[in-house]
């Protein structure tokens, strides 16, 4: 979301591929700025991410919202990894408080592993 953020603000929905871990692939969906609002009085940024595919009126969308001063989650509403006593995935709705998370991680470390070429090739 960081590494988007400008391009989402524009309102033009933005067409990626977003990884399902449940089904261990990744699936084409389309993400749209929603609308900006305010939760607990912060500016928050709302967004929507829908299956791009023929069948996606079978698929409910996931919500979230960012807030827009440090660019953390704020809000998720959507499928979840829990499963009910039946295994059918649940709806949750899950708020994190804006002041749940003090500072932002360093990413100075993991900018070499992001920036390294993956050659398909594992040694142990």
């Amino acid at each position: 979301m960081r590494e988007h953020w400008d391009a989402l603000a524009t309102g033009a929905p933005q067409h990626l591929d977003f990884l399902v871990p449940s089904r261990l692939r990744s699936y084409p969906f389309t993400l749209t700025l929603v609308d900006e609002e305010l939760m607990d009085g912060k500016p928050v940024r709302r967004f929507l991410l829908q299956l791009d595919t023929w069948y996606a009126f079978a698929i409910p969308p996931i919500s979230f919202a960012y807030a827009t001063d440090s660019k953390t989650i704020r809000e998720y509403q959507g499928a979840s990894n829990v499963r009910d006593p039946n295994g059918r995935t649940l709806n949750v709705r899950n708020e994190l408080p804006g002041r749940s998370r003090m500072t932002m991680a360093d990413p100075q470390p993991l900018a070499e592993p992001k920036a390294a070429h993956l050659d398909g090739v594992c040694t142990l």
